[in-house]
């Protein structure tokens, strides 16, 4: 049922509103992904690095139908030609919407669990010092990352100094204290492994550890 609904959702976009601009405005969003792992046919124009980074962000299309549903739709150059906008015009818009429609939500990680969790989780699993942090949808909520001063306002309180930012997902990143980890190979590690055998092939973001300096406001990748 749910593959069918994502269905409706992108033949919505693809053959009828991506039409109208202003209908569609609304609906434009950011998703982070590697270079490597975008399909062919986007416009390249739509497109522009995450600073400090591999990763991308990606302009795409996000329609809600009176089905309730979503899908992810690409953004090809009829589209740009109908609403006679250029791709920079589509992004600006997209970014727009990142920053004031796609509200961040940050909870513990263990937190999360105990409301996902169908039994009590309490005795069984400790109080980590793990952050989620996605959007209140939490569909391609990692890309609030790119939001600016978000990670420094969500870890100002914090005493420590490094942060290490996890692309768990397209949908989430965490936060995971540096001193969680005296050698980030081992997060690292952590992360491709969980990649491999958790997180379904069109979901996974990036193999690749980044990590969020608080004393320099500063995201980067994380060099081995």
């Amino acid at each position: 049922m749910r593959e069918e609904k994502r269905n409706l959702a992108e033949k919505y976009a693809a053959e009828v509103a991506w039409q109208d601009w202003e209908e569609m405005k609304a609906c434009l969003q950011i998703m982070l992904q590697e270079p490597e792992r975008i399909e062919g046919g986007d416009c390249k124009g739509l497109q522009v690095p995450l600073p400090g980074t591999s990763l991308v962000q990606r302009c795409v299309l996000v329609p809600r139908t009176d089905y309730g549903a979503v899908g992810v739709v690409r953004i090809e150059e009829k589209m740009l030609k109908a609403w006679g906008k250029t791709p920079q015009q589509v992004f600006q818009a997209a970014a727009e919407n990142l920053s004031k429609n796609s509200r961040p939500l940050c909870i513990r990680l263990t937190e999360m669990i105990r409301q996902m969790s169908p039994v009590p989780v309490d005795d069984i699993m400790p109080d980590l010092p793990i952050l989620v942090l996605t959007n209140e949808k939490q569909f391609l909520g990692a890309s609030v990352i790119a939001v600016q001063g978000l990670l420094r306002d969500i870890l100002k309180e914090s005493p420590l100094s490094l942060f290490y930012v996890v692309p768990s997902s397209l949908h989430e990143v965490l936060l995971v204290p540096g001193d969680m980890y005296a050698q980030p190979e081992e997060l690292a590690a952590l992360l491709r492994e969980v990649n491999r055998v958790e997180v379904p092939p069109d979901q996974i973001l990036s193999d690749r550890l980044l990590a969020y300096s608080i004393p320099e406001d500063r995201l980067y990748e994380v060099q081995f």
